[in-house]
């Protein structure tokens, strides 16, 4: 987590790393709410925690695809 705090700040720094900032937090997001809904399906575990989480990474993703699209559209 401390490369994607880097990199967001780096984004937020300078324009010309805010795309690859943006990616990184896409994948890291998504890669997380796979790896949380894995755990899900495989341990069997469906506390409101697990699923807070869940959705906390799903939300995430979602909104950082929402800024990287709407940041490609302004861009073009």
């Amino acid at each position: 987590m401390g490369t994607l705090a880097l990199n967001s700040l780096l984004g937020a720094v300078r324009e010309r790393f805010l795309d690859p900032a943006l990616v990184l937090c896409l994948l890291s997001y998504a890669a997380l709410a796979r790896v949380r809904a894995l755990e899900i399906l495989v341990e069997g575990i469906f506390d409101s925690f697990t699923l807070q989480l869940l959705y906390a990474e799903l939300a995430s993703a979602a909104a950082v695809a929402v800024a990287l699209i709407i940041r490609l559209k302004s861009s073009t």
